[in-house]
């Protein structure tokens, strides 16, 4: 998808998320993840492709696939990270409405142009959106998404001083960071979004020039 184009392309990520789902190709509706991605749903917390594909799989077989019918997506572009919103409903084969709710996505466009879902949230009807949940985080999330070489002590000082609590992870956990965001930060829904805190804080005139 063209890169200066990102609500068409949004939308196709969108469009193929229910189609890819609905049609079991299950290689192609992973792909619509970044590796890293996160999932939460039904009380659980997925990190990463493997273990979103092991769990929807097994949920959607033949037998008990239908059609994801999806509305306009409320989207709010910031250079390559977007908030999206997107309200849905599943019919089942017997043309039943089984589930119906809202999607809360995070979605980052790759260096191919295409946007992928980096965070994604489900509230179904009715269900009010999950509290401020801890997530694991690695530093090298600041430099990775906009070049900012902090170090991990200076990340910790500013995400301290916003109210967000950081603990170590378990070991053998790949991020060695747990954050919890403090009860008044709603807003804040995974790694993207401790990213932007830090950027803002530390200023965002010290991004670097990109050519």
């Amino acid at each position: 998808m063209p890169h200066d184009a990102p609500h068409d392309a949004i939308r196709a990520t969108l469009a193929r998320y229910c189609q890819f789902l609905d049609d079991g190709r299950f290689d192609d509706w992973t792909a619509l993840f970044t590796e890293d991605c996160e999932f939460r749903v039904m009380g659980r917390h997925l990190v990463g492709r493997d273990a979103l594909r092991g769990f929807i799989e097994p949920a959607q077989t033949e037998e008990t696939r239908g059609r994801h019918l999806i509305s306009e997506p409320l989207v709010e572009v910031d250079g390559d990270r977007a908030t999206v919103t997107t309200d849905y409903a599943f019919v089942g084969r017997d043309l039943t409405v089984q589930s119906a709710g809202r999607y809360h996505d995070v979605m980052v466009c790759g260096d191919d142009g295409e946007w992928r879902i980096f965070e994604r949230e489900i509230v179904f009807v009715g269900d009010p959106p999950a509290s401020p949940a801890p997530f694991a985080f690695d530093p090298a999330y600041v430099k990775r998404l906009t070049g900012m070489d902090l170090d991990d002590d200076r990340i910790g000082t500013i995400l301290g001083q916003l109210g967000f609590l950081i603990t170590a992870a378990p070991a053998g956990q790949a991020e060695p960071w747990i954050v919890t965001p403090p009860s008044w930060r709603r807003d804040v829904e995974g790694r993207a979004d401790l990213v932007e805190e830090v950027a803002r804080i530390e200023g965002f005139d010290s991004l670097p020039d990109t050519p």
